[in-house]
């Protein structure tokens, strides 16, 4: 029976190593997998190229195949030897082997023109092809009995013209292929087409085992969660077992706050997930992580929500694996506190909509718009949470304070009108850039759709001039910085029935100028009472001043962000001391997990080391009772309880901290 409960995997490809020298062998890297802490192997059986790690009657033998040795099956036995659990792998999409024999099977783009992934041609499930695959994923569940089974890459062309798509949609809708490409009716056809497939590929693997866990891989959070894949994760959450992101925390020397944004993706599917950290710094490398890395990117993603998936390496030269040892003393107190590893729901009052919804009506893609909003937030230890299409429900805000919607240029009147209903109720709104802005074929409207909610008018959009900032001294917040904050393209608008919290100046020393005619004067930001909640409206560019054009990162930007959410209401863990900490707190069984990981400034090298922090003080509100605090690694703790308010005191974090908090959080 698959247990995800501290899950760890161990991810092994075996076209990393060279299989005619007899490089892989299952003995040793389970038992490499099993001190470092995993509870289970992932192994590539099936690959990119089409080829079988195991003697299959469907599929060729890979490139330097051992002749008669079946790599899956013993890493099957290996696996039950050490009391690991087993995740084979195949590869649905892409298949170089049958490519070249059935052509006829690829996937066709816009252009005529056969599809692939650089030199990797991809193959069209609605072709003969899928039951081609069907017969591998079959193979390998009937022969060796895993205790789950990934699925890679099940994906679909947006716009594919091949013979099996056109008749499909024919048999489907009645519709034209070519007459209908572009269409809302085409792309519903190509999602509901595509989420078929996926369950049927998964119902074939389990009527061969009732108890196997599928896993669906590649689903990458960039850039619309699930857009170029064809199919809609929101809509397939509540049957898939779990799934896989396929991205790679730190594999290009990227910060460590990917893990933040693919952990939310996570939870808004109401999924555990699995993230890879790469155990090579780069990728196809033989390079070690060092230690503080490795543990750094495991402690990340495990503070997030999600599972860490490690890959390991071939046993050459320059290779070493010592840092699993490290690794396995790491994730060794959580032994004695699954919980913690458990996340129930998140402790966050603030939720960013990452919407495809409104990107794929008007063309446009706001997710570095949403990605931005979530690292200011994060950077200012501000919890929050994604919500996805069809989650702006009066249930699904139902657990929050805010709500930011970080240029989304269209929502849907049903759930726009639960976004108004949820203001009423007391919750804050933040709107951002053109949010709102479009109608639901990519019309640009005359005014904001969420206009009389603001109380602003739309005026224009232009790009600032270098050295014209928002204005932020005045600002009613809590703790306003005093910094200016440079703007990119900013939107001009006219306040109605809404007052300023900043206000924009052309040529003034300390605002953001809009070069937008004769305008003398434009509201920055600005906020309005409608109901028993608030609504408002940022005018800046947040992907410009957060995440930076040219690799320019602007601190008051991100603290301006920050006390703009707090004054909103959207802070219920509130983190003093520390100030390179990224803090994640959950409702686990019994009480509550709290996460402090160290996130030292990223230049792109990897991390030998890191300065310890001093003293922190985490406050939070809200919490009927708590019998006791502890940390996982036995380092002292002070707590005290008031006034439903709970204060607590570390000495101090070097890498990581995990704080259980026992009791009604």
């Amino acid at each position: 029976m698959w247990d995800e409960t501290g899950l760890v995997l161990y991810a092994v490809d075996p076209g990393q190593y060279d299989l005619s020298r007899g490089e892989l062998e299952a003995e040793r890297v389970c038992r490499r997998a099993k001190t470092g802490g995993g509870t289970a192997v992932r192994l590539t059986a099936h690959s990119l190229l089409g080829h079988a790690y195991y003697p299959s009657e469907f599929a060729p033998l890979a490139f330097g195949y051992e002749y008669g040795r079946d790599y899956v099956g013993e890493f099957a036995e290996a696996c039950r030897r050490h009391g690991l659990r087993f995740a084979p792998a195949v590869n649905v999409a892409a298949n170089a082997a049958v490519a070249a024999s059935r052509p006829d099977w690829r996937q066709i783009g816009p252009n005529g023109a056969p599809h692939g992934w650089g030199d990797v041609p991809v193959m069209c499930l609605n072709t003969g092809y899928l039951a081609h695959i069907t017969d591998v994923v079959r193979e390998v569940v009937a022969r060796y009995g895993p205790d789950c089974l990934l699925l890679e890459n099940v994906v679909t062309l947006d716009g594919c013209r091949c013979h099996g798509c056109e008749v499909a949609l024919h048999d489907d809708t009645g519709l034209d292929l070519e007459a209908a490409l572009g269409t809302e009716a085409y792309r519903e056809w190509r999602y509901q087409r595509t989420e078929r497939l996926a369950w049927n590929l998964a119902m074939a693997a389990k009527g061969l085992r009732g108890d196997l866990a599928v896993v669906f891989a590649g689903a990458a959070w960039r850039p619309g969660r699930g857009k170029a894949m064809g199919w809609r994760p929101e809509r397939t959450a509540e049957w898939m077992d779990n799934l896989e992101t396929g991205f790679a925390v730190r594999w290009y020397g990227h910060s460590l706050e990917e893990a933040d944004l693919l952990g939310a993706y996570h939870r808004a599917l109401r999924k555990t997930g699995w993230c890879w950290v790469e155990y090579a710094p780069r990728p196809y490398t033989v390079l070690a992580c060092p230690p503080t890395e490795l543990r750094l990117k495991a402690a990340s993603v495990i503070a997030a929500g999600s599972r860490p998936v490690v890959w390991t390496l071939p046993p050459m030269p320059p290779a070493d694996d010592s840092g699993l040892d490290t690794l396995g003393e790491f994730l060794a107190p959580f032994g004695g506190a699954p919980a913690a590893l458990e996340p129930e729901a998140s402790l966050a009052r603030t939720a960013v909509l990452l919407s495809r919804t409104g990107d794929e009506a008007t063309g446009r893609d706001t997710s570095e718009q949403a990605r931005a909003w979530c690292t200011a937030l994060s950077r200012e230890r501000i919890l929050w949470d994604f919500v996805l299409d069809g989650q702006l429900t009066r249930n699904g805000l139902a657990h929050y304070r805010v709500l930011v919607l970080p240029g989304t240029p269209y929502i849907p009147p049903r759930e726009w009108a639960a976004v108004v209903d949820f203001v009423w109720a007391g919750g804050s709104v933040l709107l951002a850039g053109e949010a709102t802005r479009y109608g639901p074929h990519g019309e640009a409207l005359p005014d904001f759709a969420a206009a009389e909610l603001l109380g602003v008018s739309y005026v224009g959009e232009g790009a600032a001039s270098a050295g014209d900032y928002l204005r932020v001294a005045d600002l009613p917040l809590t703790e306003a910085p005093r910094q200016p904050v440079p703007a990119g393209r900013c939107v001009a608008i006219r306040t109605d029935d809404a007052q300023a919290l900043g206000s924009v100046l052309p040529g003034a020393a300390d605002s953001l100028a809009l070069p937008l005619g004769d305008a003398e004067e434009a509201p920055g930001i600005t906020w309005r009472i409608h109901g028993g909640g608030r609504a408002a409206y940022f005018a800046g560019d947040a992907e410009a001043v957060v995440l930076g054009h040219g690799g320019t990162r602007f601190s008051a930007a991100e603290q301006l962000i920050g006390e703009l959410v707090r004054w909103l209401g959207g802070e219920r863990v509130r983190v003093r001391g520390g100030r390179d900490l990224s803090v994640h707190a959950h409702r686990v069984p019994g009480g509550a997990a709290v996460h402090l990981v160290a996130r030292p400034p990223s230049d792109g090298r990897l991390f030998e080391s890191v300065t310890p922090s001093g003293e922190i003080e985490i406050v939070v509100s809200q919490v009927l009772y708590v019998s006791g605090v502890r940390a996982l690694d036995g380092t002292e703790v002070s707590w005290e309880l008031a006034n439903r308010r709970l204060r607590i005191v570390v000495r101090g974090v070097e890498e990581y901290r995990c704080l259980m908090i026992d009791g009604a959080v």
